[in-house]
């Protein structure tokens, strides 16, 4: 069951991970397989990894699934194409932490939980490796920061220029997410009722 959060302008889309995917990333992780690709993050962790395309294609019907019904909460028409470009593993330890940042050279990214240490619950400051999207200014009246503490198997979507954190934490174990940026590209007249999703992330990677 999807659900849409709209506690401001963007909108987040909350959905479920399938278990063969968050089983197949941990796996490639635990074995080392994946390119290095921290250096392509704004991220302190202790590694990243770039997931091979090859891998999100066998999970094609699930990412289309997610965009199309998170772009038809936010407009009427159905988009011409949806792209794929880079997709990463993060893994995260006490101490490390994303600092405020953006998706660069795409529409949409998304944040899903594959992995969280032992005694999470237990932690003393729940706000210790939480997630916090950032929109606007801060107001009495108004909600600016959308903290959000996921349990293993939440995929959030959301628009490249919605600023978000994830705080660092002090417990032992690791905490374990991928992210994937997308393009979205609308019709300019009457486009295709079922659009394809197309990887291309060879051409354009983003942060």
């Amino acid at each position: 069951m999807s659900k849409f959060l709209k506690p401001f302008g963007p909108v987040v889309g909350v959905f479920k991970l399938p278990q063969e995917l968050i089983n197949e990333l941990n796996e490639l992780m635990d074995k080392g397989n994946l390119e290095d690709y921290s250096d392509q993050l704004a991220g302190k962790l202790e590694e990243a990894g770039k997931i091979p395309p090859e891998i999100l294609a066998g999970y094609k019907d699930f990412l289309k699934e997610c965009l199309l019904e998170y772009m038809h909460t936010i407009s009427s028409e159905t988009p011409e194409e949806l792209l794929v470009h880079a997709g990463w593993v993060n893994r995260m330890v006490a101490g490390d932490y994303n600092p405020i940042h953006i998706h660069l050279n795409c529409s949409l990214s998304c944040i899903g939980l594959l992995q969280l240490p032992d005694g999470w619950d237990k932690r003393k400051d729940k706000k210790d490796g939480i997630i916090e999207f950032c929109h606007g200014t801060s107001h009495e009246h108004a909600i600016n920061i959308l903290g959000l503490d996921p349990p293993v198997g939440a995929f959030y979507l959301f628009p490249f220029y919605l600023q978000h954190i994830v705080n660092p934490f002090r417990i032992p174990g690791e905490r374990r997410t991928f992210s994937v940026n997308f393009s979205v590209r609308m019709p300019q007249t009457n486009g295709p009722k079922h659009p394809e999703i197309i990887d291309v992330s060879e051409l354009s990677e983003g942060p």
